[in-house]
């Protein structure tokens, strides 16, 4: 598996089942992200002539039979608000990925090109204003195989790359496995492979419209003559299609998830959404301990978390839930630490996050919010120590400006 660092937990962890330890004969290449630049918008190409050379490296190695590369940039680069930045992002991958398939080819390798969720081809809200979150589009999956006269289905989920992949190496499919394999032959009328390559173009969505799609605005001629020379299908990368509510847009832990997985896994937003409405949320045992130590000792509570309507890493809703159960808790003091800035949200949606937990503070009579801060600083996974640090100097000490309560 070959990505670079802001990808790795993705093709590891999330990819392998949520599980960090290496699978036999697993090798992972981790590509360093770049320190030089404070936004990836400053070098869109980030580190893929790097995550190239290596993949290259295990193409022409025969030992190597089966290699998974992500490029990262769409997705990353699509994250900051800067379209020419974003298409030169977007032609990156597209000219990488044609050199990855042309040695791929030449060392008769299977390929498949395929993303975990979209993101730039909805670049716009209806309103016109730019949206540089994920969203709900299929993705593509595109077979490059040595029989040209297999076809695919012309739809599908993520779920069903697991069972395709194993009917394409000729392995048997588990029974866990509630995907199917996208090819409409069947098995017995194709030999098993010996090696193939799994390209993942993180954050290439499909969409129609041309209105603020960025990657039709882009020049691929090499994703272009994909789509149009070889068999492909269109897969579900959101909501109930990867374990998220229903209607939500896909993100790069549950794509991943369900590429690997094979089945439906509810994300952790479901089971905790679930949790709530059956209340058994309110009976944790954790929580109801922590709380009980805090009345005890007349000591206030803190709940830190990042405040969206919706994030892969949390919901608002999820803090009122605890703020009721403090309530219910007989908890004395309640302060409250957010933590802004969803990929994607609108520029006014911090303020209107920190409104409603004000005003359910107020409902609730109980709760103070006490700091904010963008999940730029505190939300880091790249060893940007600076940016932790500061995060870290607010909540220990109280470091940060001051604003006065009106």
């Amino acid at each position: 598996k070959i990505t670079e660092a802001e990808k790795a937990v993705h093709v590891s962890f999330f990819f392998n089942g949520k599980k960090s330890d290496l699978l036999p004969n697993e090798e992972r290449i981790v590509i360093p992200t770049r320190k030089d630049v404070k936004l990836f918008d400053e070098a869109p190409e980030m580190s893929i002539e790097e995550i190239t050379r290596a993949t290259l490296a295990k193409i022409k190695d025969p030992s190597c039979n089966f290699t998974v590369v992500n490029f990262p940039n769409v997705d990353v680069v699509g994250h900051v608000e800067n379209e020419p930045a974003v298409i030169r992002a977007i032609q990156a991958v597209d000219q990488h990925a044609g050199i990855l398939i042309d040695e791929a080819l030449k060392e008769k390798l299977t390929v498949i090109v395929t993303a975990d969720h979209g993101t730039v081809e909805k670049w716009l809200y209806p309103d016109g204003g730019v949206d540089t979150g994920h969203t709900d589009s299929p993705v593509p999956f595109i077979l490059l195989h040595p029989n040209a006269t297999l076809t695919l289905k012309p739809q599908g989920e993520l779920t069903d790359i697991a069972p395709t992949i194993l009917d394409i190496i000729g392995l048997p499919i588990p029974t866990s496995m509630t995907g199917a394999s996208l090819i409409e032959q069947n098995r017995n009328s194709f030999a098993p492979v010996q090696r193939l390559l799994l390209m993942i173009l993180d954050g290439w969505g499909l969409c129609e419209n041309t209105k603020g799609n960025l990657i039709a605005c882009a020049e691929t001629p090499v994703m272009d003559g994909l789509m149009k020379n070889y068999p492909s299908s269109r897969l579900a990368a959101s909501g109930v299609a990867v374990g998220l509510p229903p209607q939500t847009v896909g993100n790069s832990e549950a794509g991943h998830l369900h590429m690997g997985a094979g089945r439906r896994i509810y994300s952790d937003r479901l089971n905790i959404d679930q949790s709530i409405a059956s209340r058994d949320f309110y009976r944790n045992q954790v929580f109801t301990d922590i709380m009980s130590l805090a009345k005890q000792n007349g000591s206030a509570l803190h709940i830190m978390g990042i405040v969206s309507f919706f994030s892969s890493h949390g919901s608002i809703e999820h803090l009122f839930a605890l703020m009721r159960m403090a309530k219910q808790q007989g908890i004395p003091r309640l302060f409250i630490h957010g933590m802004l800035g969803r990929r994607g949200e609108q520029a006014e949606s911090g303020a209107r996050y920190i409104q409603q937990v004000e005003e359910k503070c107020l409902s609730l009579q109980l709760g103070q919010v006490v700091s904010v801060i963008g999940r730029y600083w505190s939300m880091d996974r790249e060893d940007n120590w600076d940016r932790i640090e500061k995060t870290y100097r607010m909540l220990v000490y109280g470091e940060g400006n001051t604003i006065s309560a009106e």
